[in-house]
Formats: structure tokens, sequence, C-alpha cells
């Protein structure tokens, strides 16, 4: 039976040691991230893998999936919609920093979305609602720029360099 897309068995996601002969094992991978939708194989960096099963293990562009869920304070796998736990976040904020990409506050922002979910009626809520905002807004300008920069080279490419992208389709 043929994956969903970013699925893949569980035994690929694996990750080779740095200095492990450099194979670059996602440059196989004929997926696509299901945020940017561009082909996981052309990533600089190795996918983010989100384990669902033993079978089965979801990847994405994990600067694009840090930024996505604290942009939206939504923490769940956008393929399948099942909740990313705080381990995750962990994993998330660490595979940034170790592929030198900018830095998301993946688990502050769990964080403080269970800390307003709880103190939603108590005191001390507007401090953890307000930090949350912020780390969302820093968030979401950096996936608008992410999206804003792919969409100005594909129509550069798309027209030859010439024009703002109005041509006929």
């Amino acid at each position: 039976a043929k994956a969903a897309a970013g699925e893949v068995p569980a035994k690929r996601s694996r990750k080779r040691g740095k200095g492990g002969g450099g194979g670059k094992w996602w440059h196989a991978l004929t997926d696509v991230d299901p945020i940017t939708v561009e082909p996981l194989a052309e990533l600089r960096y190795p996918p983010f893998p989100v384990r669902v099963s033993e079978e089965v293990t979801h990847y994405f562009d994990g600067r694009m999936l840090a930024h996505y869920v604290v942009s939206t304070g939504n923490f769940s796998n956008p393929n399948n919609r099942q909740p990313l736990s705080r381990q995750v976040c962990q994993q998330l904020d660490a595979y940034l920093q170790e592929h030198g990409l900018a830095a998301a506050k993946v688990v502050e922002a769990f964080d403080l979305s269970r800390a307003i979910k709880v103190q939603h009626d108590g005191a001390g809520g507007d401090a953890a609602a307000r930090r949350a905002e912020q780390i969302r807004r820093d968030a979401t300008v950096m996936v608008s720029s992410l999206f804003n920069f792919s969409s100005r080279a594909d129509r550069a490419r798309n027209d030859g360099g010439q024009g703002q992208g109005q041509g006929q389709g």
C-alpha cells in the first residue's frame, strides 16, 4: 500500500550521525512537506521526524513545522491532527539549534498555551497570554517572510524575472 504524503516507514526515521559519512538520506524521499508543499529531498538539512506509530513516521521541514505550530498555537501534527507532545516540542527546538535554524521557542509556546488553558479563569493568565501572543506574532512574521520569499522566487522563475507575475495562466 502506498503511504500518504509525508508518511514513511518508521525505520527510516533513524538519524545518521554527523560524522558518519555525511549521507543525505532524505534526498531519496519523494514526499513533500505538508506545510510548504516543497519536496523534502530539496532541504539543506534533514527533515524533522514525527513518529505516528511503530510503522509510520511523518516527515516535515522542521523549520516550517516549528514556526507553524507556534504561530497558530495549534500543537498538532498537520497530517493527522494528533496532538504533539511536549517531548516532540523539545525535540523540535533541539533540531532547530542542531541545524543552525532560527529559534521558534516551541516548548515555551507549548507551555504557555497549556498555562493559559489552566489559568483561563484564574489570576496570572494575562501575563502568560501576553507572552504567548508575542511568541505567536514573532513566529507569524517568520512564516510570512519564508512564504513571501518563496513566492517572489517562484514568480521570478515563472515569468523570467520580468513584470510582477501578472501574466495569463
